[in-house]
């Protein structure tokens, strides 16, 4: 079954696809005219808009998963990518009453190590880490790590804001479309 996310993405993606196909061949057929310097506004309005609309699509999505603790010493660690920007990493724990997990991590932190005790937090489904809470061999608190994926939905959220700002501000500089 369709989850009602992919449903809205895929619905406000043809809608946006459409309303650019169509001002964006009278942005670029029409000569200089009121109808042109509207049609590209809608335009680049629009895209903007849908930049915006898949940030927060993403971030109230990310919000409806459930969450899950997990108690257990780390036992493995794969790691899928090293390079300092888009760290990626399957990290393996274990634990006696509660069985294997293995949980997504999106970044690098020092307190990953073999034989370490933690307990964390993760979205179901997908198995995201979302905070880790790292103790010692007598039980005090370490370290803590927190995932930044939760911001995801935040750069297509500026993204298309500042695409929507530019519409405006070009609009009101240019509303004949006379510039290209």
């Amino acid at each position: 079954m369709i989850s009602l996310f992919r449903i809205s993405l895929i619905l406000s993606s043809a809608t946006v696809l459409l309303v650019l196909i169509y001002f964006g061949f009278i942005a670029a057929t029409h000569s200089a005219s009121h109808r042109k310097g509207k049609a590209r506004f809608v335009a680049t309005f629009a895209f903007g808009f849908w930049f915006c609309t898949m940030g927060v699509l993403m971030t109230a999505y990310n919000e409806t998963r459930p969450v899950f603790e997990f108690t257990g010493v780390i036992n493995g660690i794969q790691v899928l990518r090293s390079d300092n920007k888009h760290y990626s990493a399957y990290v393996h724990l274990a634990s006696p009453s509660d069985g294997i997990l293995s949980v997504h991590v999106s970044g690098r932190s020092d307190c990953f190590r073999l034989g370490e005790h933690m307990w964390l937090r993760y979205q179901g489904g997908t198995h995201e880490l979302v905070k880790a809470t790292f103790f010692s061999s007598n039980g005090s608190p370490q370290g803590v790590f927190r995932s930044t994926l939760i911001f995801e939905g935040i750069g297509p959220i500026l993204i298309g804001s500042f695409v929507i700002w530019v519409a405006f501000k070009e609009y009101r500089r240019d509303p004949e479309g006379t510039e290209k």
